[in-house]
C-alpha cells in the first residue's frame, strides 16, 4: 500500500476542489492511501469528511504560520509514511515540506496566472506537474520555457450521473414557466467576468424579453471579493435589471442546478494583473453543462477553446464583449436546430474525453510511475489478485517486485532452472553434514517439539524441501512415520542411501507421495525457494488430513532491526537477491501476505511466531534484541517467523 497526501490550500468549493473530491472517491483504494490536509476550515473540508477521510487543518493566519505549515507537513510526511505528496496548486510550502522529507511531489496546474519565483521552484522541484489543458502549459511555459518537460497535460474530468434531475428553479424562485435561465456558475471573482454577463443580459432582454439571469456561486474569500459582488448588484440595478436576477449563492446540488438552465454563459476574462495575466484554464462548468445537455456560449480564452469546438459543442465568442456574448445567446434561444445539434455534439464529446474512469486511470498511471509501481494485468499477485507492482530492487537483470496491497515479493523474471539445480549441489550441503551438524542437531530437535506440541501420538509426517534429512532422522527416531521431498539429487541419493529415509526427488507439485494422508507437514524455510508458493500450498492441502498440521518457517521481509544493523556496517542495504547469491530466494513474505497465500490455499492460520531456530551466536544475540522489541512494540521483527495452521473444511 502507497500513502498519498493530498494538501488543498483552498477551503471554498470551486473546480478543483470539485476534481479533488473525484479523486478522492474514486482513487483505488486497495493500491493507494489518503491523507489531506487543507489550510483552511469550510465546506470543502466538510465534503472531505463525508467521505470518510479524515482532513487534518493547518492554519496560515499570519507570515509566521508559513513556516509552521511547512513543519507541520513534513512532520506528518514522516509520521504517516507518505511516498507520494500531491498539491492541488503550486504551493511552495507543501512542496518545500515534501522536499526536506526526501518524498517525490506532484502539483496541480489548473488556471493561468502571473507565475512567479515560488511558482516556478514548486515546479523546478516537482517530480511532474499536471496541467487540465495545453493553454495552462503554453501559459507557464512563456516564462519558464525550460520546464516544459516537468508537464503532463491531465484534463478535468467530471462524474457523469445517469437521470440527472433538475431543480425546479422556477419554483423555488417564483418564476413564470414561460421563463428562460441563462446561469453563469462558479465563484464570483472578476476575471470570471461577471461584468460582462450583466452588460450582455441588457441586450439578451431585447432578443429574449422572457429571460432571467442567474449567477450561481458564492464570492471570493477577500475584500475585492465582497466589493465585487456589490458593484455588480449595483451595476444591474442601474441597468433595470434588478427583477431580472437571481443570485442562488453556493448550491451543493450542482449538476441538478445546471440542468435546470437553457443555457450556460461563461465570459471569462484575460485580466491582466501585476506580472502578468489570469484567465480561464480549463473552464469545468462547460464540461458539466454538456453532461447535462446544456448549452454554452463561452468566451475564447485559456482552457476554454480546448473544450469547446465554435458551433459544434457550443458557441465561441471575444473575452470582453457584452454585444457578441449577447448574440450568442440568442442564436441558442433562436435557433433550435442550432441548439439540439449543439447539445447532442456536446454531450458526446464530453463522455469521450471528460469521463472520470479514463482519467482515473491516467492519474493513477502517473502516481505509479513516479513511485516506480508496475502495472501487470497478465500476472496479479498470488496472494490478493492486485495488479500493482513497486520494485524493491534491482540486480543483474533481476527485479524484486512488491505487491503494494498485501506485501507479498517476489524476483520477476525467474532465474532459469540450470542455475537453481547449480546451487543444491553436494557443495551446499557439505557444512550442514560437517562442521554444523552438532549446532543442527539442537536446532531440529526444538523443531520437533514444535510439531509434537500438536499431537498426543505421532503419525506420518512429510517435510518438504527435507534437505540433507537430519530433521527427518531425527523425527523417525521419535516415532514418526516420515517421508521427504527435495529438488537436489545429491540429497534425494543421501537421505535413501546413508538414512535409509524415503525422499522424493522434484517439485511437490509434481510428485506422487501416494494416496494415504500426512498428519503434519512441515516446510523448514522452503516456500521462499518455490517458484509458485500458492501452487505447492494447494497441493499440500491436498495430502494433508483433515486434522493435520501445517508448519511453515520463511524469512522475514519486515526484519528491520537486522537491516538497520546491516546498514550501518556494511554502509549499504541488505539486499533481497542476486544470482551470485548462495541461497537463492524467489519469493519473500511478511506475516500479513503469507496469511493471505495459507488462506487461498485453503487453511487457516492458528499463529504466527518468531523462529528461533538459529544455530550461531549472532544470530542468538540478534534474536534476543528482537525478542525485547517485539514485547514492547508487539511487531514481528524477527529474521524468520513460523506459520502454524490447520486445512479448512472444504465445501
Amino acid at each position: 500500500m502507497k500513502n498519498i497526501l493530498y494538501v488543498s490550500p483552498y477551503a471554498h468549493i470551486g473546480g478543483g476542489e470539485l476534481s479533488l473530491l473525484a479523486i478522492l472517491k474514486n482513487l483505488n483504494r486497495e493500491v493507494f492511501k489518503v491523507e489531506v490536509v487543507c489550510y483552511e476550515e469550510g465546506q470543502f473540508v466538510e465534503r472531505i469528511k463525508e467521505t470518510g477521510i479524515t482532513c487534518k487543518v493547518i492554519k496560515r493566519n499570519s507570515f509566521f504560520s508559513n513556516f509552521s505549515i511547512v513543519g507541520s507537513i513534513y512532520w506528518l510526511i514522516r509520521k504517516k509514511k507518505i511516498n507520494l505528496v500531491c498539491v492541488n496548486s503550486l504551493d511552495i510550502r507543501a512542496g518545500f515540506a515534501a522536499y526536506l522529507a526526501g518524498v517525490p511531489f506532484l502539483g496541480h496546474l489548473r488556471i493561468i496566472f502571473p507565475f512567479a519565483w515560488p511558482d516556478f521552484l514548486f515546479v523546478r522541484l516537482s517530480a511532474r506537474i499536471m496541467a487540465v489543458s495545453h493553454a495552462v502549459v503554453d501559459g507557464f511555459c512563456a516564462h519558464y520555457p525550460q520546464l516544459r518537460s516537468k508537464f503532463v497535460v491531465l484534463l478535468n474530468a467530471v462524474e457523469m450521473p445517469l437521470g440527472i434531475i433538475p431543480v425546479p428553479l422556477r419554483d423555488e424562485f417564483g418564476l413564470s414557466n414561460n421563463a428562460w435561465l441563462i446561469g453563469m456558475v462558479g465563484r464570483i471573482d472578476p476575471y470570471k467576468g461577471h461584468a460582462v454577463f450583466v452588460d450582455a443580459a441588457r441586450l439578451i432582454k431585447k432578443g429574449i424579453p422572457e429571460a432571467v439571469f442567474f449567477i450561481v456561486g458564492e464570492e471570493a474569500h477577500d475584500q475585492e471579493g465582497s466589493h465585487y459582488v456589490s458593484v455588480l448588484k449595483e451595476r444591474i440595478t442601474t441597468c433595470g435589471l434588478s427583477e431580472s436576477f437571481v443570485f442562488s449563492g453556493f448550491r451543493q446540488d450542482i449538476m441538478n442546478v445546471i440542468s435546470a438552465l437553457d443555457t450556460v454563459v461563461i465570459p471569462s476574462l484575460e485580466l491582466k494583473k501585476k506580472g502578468g495575466v489570469l484567465k480561464e484554464g480549463f473552464g469545468r462548468v462547460a464540461v458539466e453543462a454538456a453532461v447535462c445537455g446544456v448549452p454554452v456560449v463561452a468566451s475564447k480564452v485559456g482552457g476554454l477553446k480546448e473544450i469547446i469546438q465554435d458551433a459544434v459543442t457550443g458557441i465561441l465568442v471575444s473575452a470582453d464583449n457584452p454585444q457578441e456574448l449577447a448574440e450568442g445567446v440568442v442564436t441558442v434561444f433562436k435557433d433550435k436546430e442550432k441548439r439540439l445539434s449543439i447539445i447532442h455534439e456536446a454531450r458526446k464529446n464530453a463522455r469521450l474525453l471528460y469521463g472520470l474512469s479514463g482519467h482515473m486511470r491516467a492519474l493513477e498511471g502517473i502516481y505509479c510511475s513516479v513511485l516506480g509501481i508496475k502495472q501487470d494485468n497478465d500476472n496479479p499477485c498470488m496472494a490478493c489478485g492486485n495488479t500493482y507492482f513497486g520494485r524493491l530492487e534491482q540486480d543483474s537483470g533481476y527485479e524484486v517486485l512488491q505487491c503494494v496491497r498485501c506485501g507479498l515479493s517476489y524476483v520477476d523474471p525467474l532465474p532459469p532452472e540450470e542455475l537453481l539445480k547449480e546451487r543444491y549441489s553436494r557443495d551446499y550441503y557439505k557444512p550442514w553434514l560437517v562442521r554444523q551438524r552438532k549446532a543442527r542437531v539442537r536446532m531440529w530437535k526444538r523443531r520437533i517439539k514444535i510439531v509434537n506440541r500438536f499431537f498426543n501420538n505421532a503419525g506420518r509426517l512429510l517435510d518438504v524441501g527435507c534437505g540433507e534429512g537430519l530433521f527427518l532422522e531425527l523425527s523417525k527416531a521419535d516415532g514418526w512415520d516420515v517421508t521427504g521431498t527435495e529438488f537436489s539429487s545429491f540429497a534425494v541419493h543421501y537421505i535413501k542411501e546413508k538414512l535409509g529415509i524415503e525422499a522424493y526427488e522434484g517439485d511437490v507439485t509434481d510428485i506422487d507421495v501416494g494416496s494415504e494422508k500426512f498428519d503434519a507437514v512441515t516446510l523448514w524455510h522452503v516456500l521462499e525457494h518455490t517458484k509458485n508458493p500458492l501452487e505447492v500450498l494447494k497441493k499440500i492441502r491436498d495430502i494433508i488430513s483433515d486434522n493435520g498440521v501445517l508448519i511453515v518457517a520463511v524469512p522475514n521481509l519486515n526484519n528491520k532491526i537486522s537491516q538497520v544493523i546491516y546498514r550501518f556496517l556494511k554502509g549499504k542495504r541488505l539486499h533481497l537477491f542476486s544470482p551470485a547469491d548462495r541461497e537463492l530466494h524467489l519469493v519473500f513474505f511478511t506475516p500479513a501476505s503469507i496469511r493471505m497465500v495459507l488462506d487461498k490455499a485453503g487453511f487457516d492460520v492458528i499463529e504466527v511466531v518468531p523462529d528461533y531456530g538459529c544455530i550461531r551466536w549472532q544470530e542468538r544475540l540478534l534474536n534476543s534484541v528482537n525478542r525485547l522489541f517485539y514485547l514492547i512494540s508487539g511487531q514481528m521483527v524477527f529474521d524468520a517467523f513460523e506459520v502454524h495452521a490447520r486445512p479448512r473444511e472444504r465445501g
